[in-house]
């Protein structure tokens, strides 16, 4: 711990890698990103759907400011200077109207008052002149920059799961601009309308900057030690006030239908936003804490992801006040918001707590480069459709785009399956390849040295494994003898007791065990960067010959399943070769005795070979 109470930035191999955790933890995280990620995605494109106005103008507290001749507003009898009132039975699309996120024909009862006095209006919406392409490509920026937070987030929940990449998730779903999402549902029923639009305008629009300073406060380690637990407690209980306090507020709203007249309603979008933005100033000086508690490595690696992140959750925090104001340079500062999570990644990376080559994982690859390939296609469809309406072509060239696309997605399929090998798998592709030809070799040794090394070195170098070490069995001195090891130094065990509760799951289980499973507590081990997480038996015809056991990646990442394919088929491999080594050396002495004109009774029991010569 240094001088400022809080915990040193230390070199990486000083990090204690998170690879024994409850894969449940890592699969409600990844699970929880791609909803949100679902949940945002009509967002991408509502720049290039139709929406509905009013005919009027709105300025500060939903006064009138400009009423278009013979336009709704007009034919409704509305003036310069009156106040909007979202109805009682219908709070969401009032908002919605105000907002300028309406469909096109929605009919409204809306409250209005003037000089004082309340009245109610029937008003319908009518289509509005159509968002430039520039305004809609930049609301599509916008979503793009959520997406990328939210793939970041999910892949630190799977990575390197903890309350540190919990916390960046909450930040990341409250990147998308409320009111596209407010619009994106406006189809759905009115009750069901109105309780998401309170949802998303107390914890997007309101709450959203909170959870970035209890994240801030965890990085880079997810620790939080001296003062700056209580920094850290006293953000998370801000945290959870200021959404219970906003929910409670927009409940009130949506329950009194607007409180028409209130001042505390009239004001509360100016609230929300500087109220809301209140943790950005604190979250860039505890980046600037974080950056002058490190060591003079630590800063160099620190440096430019401190400073990506501070200009990311300014931009934020000017998106929120310029939406007062102009939606377009809102989503373009959104659209800068992008750097945090790229910026964050990068840190992590160059501090090797996380490992960027998640995308490497088949089932996460396809499916996020799919996903987002159907994105592009369908935002291409909208825009097309909608270019089509400006210039009203026929509906059939509409329908005719739809069969195109359906075309292209399935000849495009074959092609990304080709890419995504080629290019995102090609390390891993090298990797399983080599690995299988070592298995394959195993099979042709004539000592168990080579295989030892085959198993060990082989597997640690092209894996990039922190630690391994393979343990022979020794009958007569009952214990398991270390034979090859990587990341095992002197002080660490050279023999395992034949009855530790390690060797005896092996040999009950016959099949990879996790060590955080069985607790393995011994104090001879390696630890840190090198702790083993995996163990495999080494068996030969239902004998256990001896184990391996494996550490995480040198960056601190666990193994994937993919990984773990790898190294059982070595493993088993490595068992036969193990027997076959024994029984080719018994066969040598065999024929050596023989040579000699003498005779033996010789059982290849310690082999495990069903023969006997005499």
């Amino acid at each position: 711990m240094n001088d400022a109470g809080g915990p040193a930035i230390t070199k990486p191999n000083d990090v204690q890698p998170r690879a024994n955790v409850n894969p449940l933890s890592r699969a409600v995280g990844v699970v929880a990103a791609v909803i949100l990620l679902l949940f945002y995605v009509p967002t991408a494109w509502g720049g290039f759907s139709a929406h509905g106005t009013l005919g009027c103008a709105f300025g500060a507290h939903d006064e009138i400011v400009g009423v278009e001749r013979g336009g709704p507003a007009a034919r409704a009898g509305l003036q310069v200077g009156d106040v909007l009132r979202p109805s009682a039975h219908d709070w969401a699309r009032g908002f919605a109207a105000v907002a300028g996120d309406l469909a096109p024909g929605v009919a409204l009862d809306l409250g209005v008052n003037r000089g004082g006095r309340e009245r109610t209006v029937h008003i319908v919406s009518v289509a509005a002149d159509a968002t430039s392409l520039s305004d809609a490509l930049f609301q599509l920026g916008a979503f793009l920059a959520t997406a990328t937070a939210l793939i970041v987030a999910g892949g630190m929940c799977a990575l390197r799961p903890g309350a540190m990449s919990w916390w960046f998730l909450l930040y990341a779903a409250g990147t998308i601009s409320a009111n596209q999402v407010i619009f994106a549902y406006g189809f759905l029923p009115a009750g069901i309308r109105d309780a998401l639009v309170g949802v998303v305008l107390a914890l997007i629009a309101s709450t959203a900057a909170f959870p970035i300073l209890p994240f801030v406060l965890r990085f880079p380690y997810d620790t939080v030690t001296g003062r700056r637990r209580y920094f850290y407690r006293a953000s998370v209980a801000a945290t959870i006030a200021t959404a219970v306090g906003f929910s409670a507020y927009y409940l009130m709203l949506l329950v009194n239908g607007g409180i028409a007249g209130s001042p505390l309603y009239a004001e509360s979008t100016y609230f929300a936003t500087v109220a809301g933005n209140i943790p950005i100033p604190l979250a860039i000086v505890v980046l600037v804490w974080t950056y002058l508690q490190a060591d003079p490595e630590g800063r160099e690696r620190l440096k430019w992801g401190i400073l990506g992140m501070s200009f990311a959750v300014i931009a934020f925090a000017a998106s929120s006040v310029a939406f007062l104001n102009n939606t377009v340079v809102s989503n373009a500062l959104q659209l800068l918001t992008v750097i945090l999570p790229l910026s964050l990644a990068y840190a992590l990376k160059r501090h090797r707590l996380i490992d960027l080559s998640f995308i490497a994982n088949r089932t996460i690859g396809y499916g996020a480069t799919t996903l987002v390939v159907l994105l592009i296609v369908q935002v291409a469809d909208e825009m097309a459709r909608w270019a089509l309406h400006e210039i009203a072509l026929a509906p059939a060239v509409s329908l005719g785009i739809s069969l195109v696309t359906g075309i292209f997605i399935a000849r495009f399929h074959k092609l990304l399956g080709t890419l995504v090998e080629r290019v995102l798998f090609r390390k891993r592709l090298a990797a399983d390849k080599r690995l299988r030809l070592v298995a394959g070799a195993m099979l042709y040794a004539t000592s168990e040295r080579a295989v030892d090394d085959m198993l060990v070195a082989d597997a640690a170098e092209t894996l990039g494994l922190a630690s391994a070490a393979v343990f022979h069995l020794e009958p007569a001195r009952g214990v398991y003898t270390r034979a090859v090891a990587v990341g095992w130094g002197d002080g660490h065990a050279r023999s395992i007791p034949r009855d530790d509760l390690l060797a005896l799951m092996l040999g009950s289980k016959r099949q990879l065990l996790r060590l955080e499973d069985v607790r393995w507590n011994r104090t001879d081990v390696p630890t840190g960067a090198q702790t083993t997480v995996l163990a495999l038996p080494l068996d030969f015809r239902r004998e256990i010959r001896g184990f391996v056991v494996f550490g995480a990646h040198t960056n601190g990442t666990s193994i994937d399943p993919d990984e773990v394919k790898l190294l059982e088929l070595l493993a088993t491999n490595a068992g036969t070769a193990y027997g076959l080594v024994e029984g080719n050396e018994a066969s040598l002495r065999l024929a050596e005795l023989e040579s000699q004109g003498g005779s033996c009774n010789y059982t290849g029991v310690e082999s495990g070979l069903p023969f006997s010569t005499t």
